[in-house]
Order: structure tokens, then sequence, then C-alpha cells
């Protein structure tokens, strides 16, 4: 795990995976873009919502979900990072449409 902060983050190319601190789960990069950054097809709402020289905190609109892009061994292919419908949007419809910070190390 390392401080990155949002620069840092757009500087990643997409399908890229971020180590956590939990055992073999990653985190992906699925949209590198500056307006629709999101890391495990969650939108990154505020970025640098705090920084020290040592942690960057980024809030992000819903929890992310390890089971979707998280299994560390798995090499990702470009079908895992498209949208994936109704069915996907459906899920998550009844979500607040307020965000919340998380922190990513």
């Amino acid at each position: 795990p390392q401080r990155l902060v949002f620069a840092d983050l757009l500087l990643l190319p997409r399908y890229s995976r971020l180590p956590t601190l939990l055992p073999d789960k990653t985190i992906a990069v699925t949209d590198n873009s500056r307006s629709n950054f999101t890391l495990d097809n969650v939108l990154l709402t505020q970025p640098d919502l705090y920084n020290t020289p040592s942690l960057a905190v980024h809030g992000v609109k819903t929890l992310l979900d390890y089971s979707l892009f998280g299994n560390a061994t798995m090499t990702p292919t470009s079908s895992d990072f498209l949208p994936v419908g109704e069915t996907w949007k459906s899920a998550h419809s009844a979500a607040s449409s307020s965000s919340a910070a998380f922190m990513l190390f």
C-alpha cells in the first residue's frame, strides 16, 4: 500500500491493480478519466478529501465490492471492465446519492 493523491491515480492505466492491506485483495482502476475516475466500478466523488505526507483520503460513491474485481490472482481482461448493464445498475439503484469517504493507502 502507498499514498496516492488524485494526480498519482490519474497516471495509472486502466485495469491497473492497487494492493490493499487485505490478503490477496486488490483494487482495480476501472476508469482513469478525470471526470469519471472509478475504482472497482465505484466513482471517486471527492478526490484528495484529506492529504498528509503519509496519507491520502478520497471520497467514493459506495463501498468497494471485492467480489467483482478484488481477486489478486485474476488477470483482468478488457471484458471484465465493460459495463454490465441494467442488472448491475439496478442492484445499486437503491444506494444513496451521497458519497462517503474511505481510506485508500
